[in-house]
């Protein structure tokens, strides 16, 4: 997968705003046998390590959180699975220290049915320093030129870039010199 299009998706599972899994009362027995299985496979191919940061429907989530949330997922629920590999520079620019370890884009099954990704990153204000730029220039951008990326969510956050009503604002920082590649 092209690493525009990579980021086209990423934008647009992180800003997805409900996240619908399924929540289990304390006394029933569930696991995330599906999710640790999956996980593990990742680890065996070297992509992930035992612990990566799990996105799901925009909320992170460590394995041990969701447990201790009694929030199980289970393959029925999931839509799609998208992994960041580790010591990725598009984990770390996006998640931080947090994603060095791999990261889990999970889309669930209730979160897809509410909207679809294209409507999703529709609703994103993109920025290359303080000029907007189109989805179009964006996928233009070459990866390698990209210093960081910071991606806003809060309300009084997207306030502080425009008036109009956005779902987030991803603000692309390019390195000394490097423009958008016609």
């Amino acid at each position: 997968m092209k690493i525009n299009t990579l980021l086209s998706l990423l934008f647009a599972i992180t800003l997805v705003s409900c996240a619908t899994v399924n929540k289990k009362s304390s006394g029933t027995a569930s696991s995330n046998s599906y999710l640790k299985g999956y996980i593990s496979g990742l680890v065996r191919e070297g992509k992930t390590t035992e612990n990566p940061l799990i996105i799901i429907d925009g909320f992170d989530y460590t394995l041990d959180q969701l447990d201790s949330k009694g929030i199980y997922l289970t393959k029925k629920d999931v839509y799609q699975v998208f992994c960041l590999e580790k010591d990725k520079e598009i984990a770390t620019n996006v998640y931080g220290e947090k994603g060095k370890g791999g990261v889990l884009l999970i889309t669930t099954n209730g979160a897809h049915e509410k909207g679809s990704k294209k409507d999703a990153a529709d609703n994103i204000l993109v920025l290359i320093g303080d000029k907007r730029i189109t989805q179009e220039e964006m996928k233009r951008i070459d990866p390698k030129d990209i210093e960081s990326i910071d991606v806003i969510k809060s309300k009084s956050g997207i306030k502080k870039y425009t008036r109009k009503k956005y779902d987030g604002v991803i603000i692309i920082k390019l390195k000394d010199g490097k423009t958008i590649n016609s």
